[in-house]
């Protein structure tokens, strides 16, 4: 062989390993023996390799007895090699020490050699008995510093894992930084062996020995060796913690105890003759062998791009965490993140399990989140408000945007994980779903469906078990298995030599056949009774050895418990007083719990504390979870505060949980589920009550049906309870609109029976309906109306005023929920398709006559005839006949609707529509004075003429300039709030109205129609002020389709490719809108998809236009692109123009229009282009889609036909079936933006509105928005 560097002679080989191979070489230039060790690892990559180099240089200036010296180091065909000293003599691994003496003599040389490099900056990282040489005179020499590999890259795709891990401290494992304590860790494993013969943690799989090194505490030392002095135990167990704040801070320091004079004090005859807790073996698996390797292979298909699913299913203790600990420890060795979610039996919250995954994220990784567009932060914060002060421009989204907020959120989470799995591959857990909430199921389900192509395995754990609460778990599965989206595993109990194994593993030793087939007998092979069955023979010293086995005390084992529960109660019952007291808080507290709170509730202070829960921790009850914030516990096993719980007194748990709650309050106001179930539990009613509708409205706002219900009905019974009438009556009203959101009829009838029972006792005794005029002005200004005729209203300024004019069947109210207005009670039948409505008696027309459901019968059939020209009638097709009826084909008989009576109207439905209850609050439903209408004086809305019902009447009014609206001295509604007089501005320019409000002459501004940078600027100048009002709208661009060049599918596509819509917000000032990178349905609407729009491709975008006939823009027709807005400019309008220009060289005749004018041009005579916005009138996809743009039914202001798109959304109304209807709509939206390009969606957004602080405002969406419920605080002078 040639010489190395024309300088080292290679010898022979002296020895090779994973790294590479040692020679024994000759140095010819300073013609001394040296050692080549020859690094040929083929996994070693560029940076690795330059990183060994740079260690073995650093590692050459390190000069010390106890270190073998480095000469020289370089590269050799491509591989680094090393120059060592050479060393006659033999390794740790061929002749360790024989006792303790010698132990110790070794590890204090280990010491200086480790203190020496420390010093230098120099970490080991792979101390171990192979790199630790013994010269024949006793003298100690630690070699290969630096040369240690990352883990990951020791570790296959499926699992395998190449070289020894015996030695590594979990930091390393775990890819955390790291410092001197990880050599501190090996040299506590080396301290181990060498004083017990055995490793601390041992397995035939080397993952096994890394979820050791992760999770199980190390056997005490003396358990092993009887004869090994106390204070070394000490000390080995200390270099072995699991954390390195809790090992010694350095080797020097590690010396000193070593050479402490009573360190190798013996107890003269020490013999431990039975097992004590200690000596058993945690955090090793058996029998499991076969389940563990089909989850390793998902995890290897998963990392490979391929995100995959799994199904963990098994009974409580059956070893499913056990299972997963396996799991995480591989995650975590190949640079995974491990996101974990556990559910508890107590009080499920809303998406509980992913706020907990979201708060582990962003303790160490909120950089990520900063990252993300904000429209997804927003969402996040959401779940997650705590956080928001790290975003302080950020908008939050109000907790009752939508009740359908649950689609948004699913979108910005798919998002935000998708992201985080581009940086690492994701390990996300969901345990026990069986206790899990509906949304968080849901939502699991949505990540699977939605995320494929990602390097993410998500898992969820669950015992089988139908119950009560469990259908929305059921569901998700049921949906899995029809979809094959997930690998089904069961865990099944051990069978007897399973059971055999994991004993032996557990306890260390062989047991007598009489023993395993007792204990065998009453475990039936579950792990968890075994362990807790084990742990309690243990600690009472029934076990002892005899004839090479465990045998238990006596002739036959006694006392063996009949199940795990009173097995986990008779070790409890083993602990220290004042551990059973804090035990039982933590209990009730949960499965996990907070050190700060049960200090609190128990009175103690954190040493009293700690030192009462090490007993706890040493009994293997709890266990230390990491935490940023504060300490934080978990009872080992959920069973275990289940076990308590079921035994503890009544009055014990009253007490506990009513110290609980108020602390609870203090640290986590926002946990209305925890702090409804610890104040229901301690009999505080009314502050239950208060949590219980909280924990209700985010359910039913995150659309977890299930969830709202059974707040909403445990709110009943404590209301029912108190006989709280007029609570109970809107808690059941909640109650009915949630059942009827899941299409379940008939429980909705019951619960709205009950509502009105009780309503009609608020109605009769509420000061709230008014009588006398209420005192207060608001002064309000707002773009003016259109139209004030309810049958010809179909935007939001002029439903906004409106509804304040007139009133329906229904209305919202200021908590967003739907309450009778007109109507004293309704019954809907079981299959959802006829509503009865009972009207109130004595309700009056505002020039005093009587109002009858012969005026709603008029108002719908005058609106759905066809010559009334309402561009809302088609709102009303879903009436039984309705289309037929409009188009002139129907006789009015047949008509759904009907005056029965007076007092009496009933609607006939085509099919069943939850959201039914909604669309009775739109302006096209509310009754219409039929002499007036069709009266000699007209316009008839005029306002010497108009006569309306609602809580204002019209005062003046001077178009262009000022509307003022006064109480109706006729109207017998609620009226909530202490406006009487409403003076309102007509908005035409921003800045006039900006003046007024600062110096105090306006109190509020509608911002309805206010543009994206027009939106953004005042957020930021007006903080305090600025609102946010829940929407369902999208701003889009609407082609005009039936006109030459946008009747060609390929131009508007290319338009559409020319347009990057991020950076359309980004330059225009409006980064608080989210880009509407999906469909036209927004984030938050059932069906929404967010990743089917054409995106920005320039190359596309030229391509199409060149297909049509326009290459490069050349003899492109002339087109008018209208907006409405300020005819100087506006920025959205002038950025697409601009992009246009640039990538298509068409030039485009941009013109703004005032509102009205606008409107009119759309209706009569579109554009070519045009700048829309569309916001839902009712909580549906058919809101958005079949009423805009159906080709005959719809708005189709772009005058667009298509066969498919139409028969899809005609479908989608009549079947009841919710997810075959979005699936519809989805495919019909596709269709839209995508297939077709018929219109361009820019931007999802939510209403806005600039109000004064001592005005108090319901957060409603601003086409629903109800003055009467305003209140007016303080007056400015």
């Amino acid at each position: 062989m040639d010489p190395i560097d024309e300088r080292y002679q290679i010898q022979k080989e002296l020895g090779r390993g994973g790294m590479g191979i040692v020679y024994l070489g000759h140095d010819e230039l300073l013609d001394r023996p040296v050692a080549i060790k020859v690094v040929s690892d083929p996994n070693l990559d560029t940076k690795t390799r330059s990183r060994i180099l740079r260690e073995a240089r650093l590692s050459a200036h390190m000069n010390h007895p106890n270190i073998v010296a480095v000469y020289d180091a370089g590269e050799t065909e491509g591989n680094p090699y090393i120059v060592m000293e050479y060393i006659e003599g033999h390794s740790a691994f061929e002749l360790p020490p024989r006792d303790v003496d010698e132990i110790v003599d070794i590890a204090i040389q280990l010491c200086d050699a480790l203190a020496h490099a420390h010093e230098q900056g120099i970490v080991h990282r792979d101390l171990k008995p192979e790199n630790i040489l013994l010269t024949s005179d006793g003298k100690v020499k630690l070699t290969d510093f630096g040369l240690a590999t990352q883990l990951s890259s020791r570790i296959s795709s499926d699992g395998a894992v190449v070289g020894t891990v015996y030695y590594l401290a979990p930091e390393l494992l775990q890819g955390l930084t790291i410092d001197e304590r990880v050599d501190l860790y090996a040299l506590g494993a080396l301290l181990y062996e060498w004083s017990t013969g055995e490793l601390p943690f041992v397995a035939s799989d080397p993952m096994a020995i890394i979820t050791q090194h992760l999770f199980a505490p190390a056997v005490p030392p003396r358990a092993r060796n009887p004869k090994l002095p106390e204070a070394l135990d000490r000390l080995i167990l200390r270099l072995l913690s699991k954390s390195p704040e809790d090992r010694p801070a350095s080797a020097r320091e590690v010396r000193e105890i070593l050479q402490a004079p009573g360190l190798l004090k013996r107890d003269a005859g020490a013999v431990l003759a039975t097992p004590s807790l200690e000596w058993i073996g945690r955090g090793r698996m058996a029998g499991r062998e076969h389940e563990l390797q089909q989850a390793r292979s998902l995890w290897g298909r998963a990392i490979g791009g391929k995100s995959q699913t799994l199904l963990l299913k098994g009974e409580a203790g059956i070893g499913k965490t056990r299972l997963i600990h396996e799991l995480i420890a591989q995650a975590e060795v190949t640079g995974a993140l491990v996101l974990l979610g556990l559910n508890d039996a107590q009080a499920a919250q809303p998406f509980g399990a992913f706020k907990q995954i979201l708060r582990s994220v962003l303790e160490d990784r909120i950089d990520l989140l900063a990252a993300l567009p904000e429209h997804v932060i927003a969402d996040l914060l959401a779940l997650v408000p705590e956080y928001q002060p790290h975003f302080p421009d950020t908008m939050v989204r109000p907790a009752l945007d939508t009740a359908l907020e649950q689609q948004r959120l699913f979108e910005s989470l798919a998002i935000y994980l998708s992201r985080l799995s581009e940086h690492a591959p994701v390990l996300l857990v969901i345990e026990d779903a069986q206790w899990a909430d509906s949304g968080t199921l849901y939502l699991f389900r949505y990540l699977v469906q939605q995320i494929r192509e990602r390097p993410i395995l998500f898992v969820l754990t669950y015992r089988d078990i139908e119950a009560p609460g469990t259908q929305a778990l059921q569901e998700v599965l049921l949906d899995f298995q029809r979809e094959q989206l997930a690998r089904p595993l069961a865990l099944d109990r051990l069978n007897e030599e399973q059971t055999q194994a994991m004993l032996v593993t557990f306890l260390g030793a062989e047991l007598s056949p009489e023993l395993m087939s007792e204990i065998y007998e009453v475990t039936e092979g579950n792990p968890f009774f075994i362990e807790e069955l084990c742990k309690g023979l243990v600690e009472k010293g029934r076990l002892v050895y005899k004839d090479d086995r465990l045998q238990a005390v006596g002739k036959e084992l006694l006392g063996i418990p009949s199940n795990v529960r009173i097995a986990i109660h008779t070790r409890i019952l083993a602990m220290p007083p004042q551990t059973q007291k804090i035990l039982e808080a933590a209990a009730v507290r949960g499965r996990t719990f907070e050190l700060d709170v049960i200090r609190s509730v128990e009175r103690l202070d954190e040493i009293e504390l700690s030192e009462a829960l090490k007993s706890a921790e040493r009994a293997q009850i709890i266990e230390e979870l990491p935490s940023d914030n504060g300490r934080r516990f978990c009872f080992t096993h959920t069973l275990i505060p289940a076990a308590m719980l079921d035994r503890m007194p009544s009055n014990r748990q009253r007490s506990l949980h009513a110290r609980m709650a108020p602390v609870l309050e203090t640290s986590s106001p926002t946990e209305y589920e925890t702090l409804a179930h610890h104040y229901h539990a301690a009999g505080e009613a009314q502050k239950a009550i208060d949590y219980l509708l909280r924990a209700g409205d985010r359910a039913h706002a995150l659309y977890a049906c299930q969830e709202a219900i059974e707040y909403f009905s445990q709110a009943l019974e404590l209301q029912a309870d108190r006989q709280e009438n007029s609570a109970a009556a809107r808690t059941l009203l909640k109650l009915g609109l949630v059942y009827s959101a899941d299409f379940q009829f008939d429980r909705a009838q019951s619960a709205y029976e009950r509502a009105f029972d009780l309503w009609e006792l608020v109605w009769r005794s509420d000061d709230k309906v008014k009588a006398a005029e209420p005192a207060e002005t608001l002064r309000f200004a707002m773009d003016e109306p259109l139209t004030l005729d309810p049958g010809l209203a179909n935007d939001d300024p002029s439903s906004f005023v409106i509804g304040q004019l007139f009133e329906g069947l229904l209305e919202v109210d200021a908590a967003s929920g739907i309450v009778p207005a007109l109507a004293s009670r309704w019954d809907v039948s079981e299959d959802g398709r006829r509503y009865t409505f009972h009207l109130r008696e004595g309700r009056r027309w505002s020039d005093g006559r009587p109002l009858t459901a012969a005026d709603f019968e008029y108002a719908w059939k005058r609106n759905l005839s066809r010559g009334s020209q309402s561009p809302a009638a088609q709102l009303l097709n879903g009436i039984e006949n309705a289309k037929v009826y409009a188009e002139g084909g129907g006789e009015a008989a047949n008509l759904g609707v009907k005056a029965v009576d007076d007092l009496t109207l009933e609607i006939r439905l085509e099919s069943p529509a939850a959201y039914f209850p909604q669309l009775l609050t739109h302006p096209v439903t509310y009754p219409l004075p039929r002499w007036v209408v069709e009266g000699e004086r007209q316009p008839w809305t005029d306002v010497e003429n108009i006569v309306s019902n609602g809580p204002y009447r019209l005062k003046a009014w001077a178009a262009g300039d000022k509307m003022i609206l006064t109480f109706n001295p006729y109207y017998r509604g609620l009226f909530p709030g202490n406006v009487g007089r409403v003076e309102a501005p007509a908005i035409t320019q921003y800045a006039p109205m900006l003046e007024a409000f600062d110096r105090g002459s306006l109190d509020g501004i509608s911002l309805i129609n206010a543009d994206p940078g027009t939106i953004s600027h005042l957020k930021a100048t007006y903080r305090r002020e600025f609102r946010v009002t829940p929407m369902l709208s999208t701003l889009y661009v609407a082609f005009r389709t039936d006109l030459p060049p946008f009747d060609d599918a390929r131009v508007r596509k290319a338009f559409v490719h020319a347009i990057d819509r991020v950076a359309l917000l980004r330059e225009t000032g409006s980064v608080h809108f989210e880009p509407a990178q999906g469909g036209f349905l927004p984030p938050g609407m059932p069906g929404h998809s967010p990743d089917i729009g054409l995106g920005v491709d320039a190359e596309a975008a030229q391509r199409l236009l060149e297909e049509a006939g326009y290459p490069r823009g050349d003899n492109f027709p002339p087109v008018e692109f209208l907006y409405s807005g300020d005819p100087e400019g506006n920025p959205v309008a002038s950025y697409l123009q601009q992009q246009w220009a640039d990538i298509l060289g068409v030039a485009v005749k941009v013109q703004g229009l005032a509102w009205g004018e606008f409107t009119h041009r759309q209706s009569s005579d579109p554009p070519h282009i045009a700048i829309n916005g569309w916001q839902a009138d009712y909580q549906d996809p058919d809101s958005m889609l079949r009423i805009l743009f159906h080709s005959r039914e719809g708005v189709n202001d772009i005058r667009w036909s298509n066969q498919a798109f139409d028969s899809l959304v005609e479908e989608a109304t009549q079947i009841a079936d919710r997810k075959a209807r979005i699936e519809l709509y989805q495919e019909a939206d596709r269709i839209l933006v995508a297939d077709e390009a018929a219109v361009m969606p820019l931007s999802y957004a939510q209403g806005r509105q600039l109000v004064k602080s001592y005005v108090k405002i319901p957060r409603s969406p601003p086409s629903l928005l109800r003055l009467k419920h305003a209140v007016v605080i303080q007056t400015p002078e």
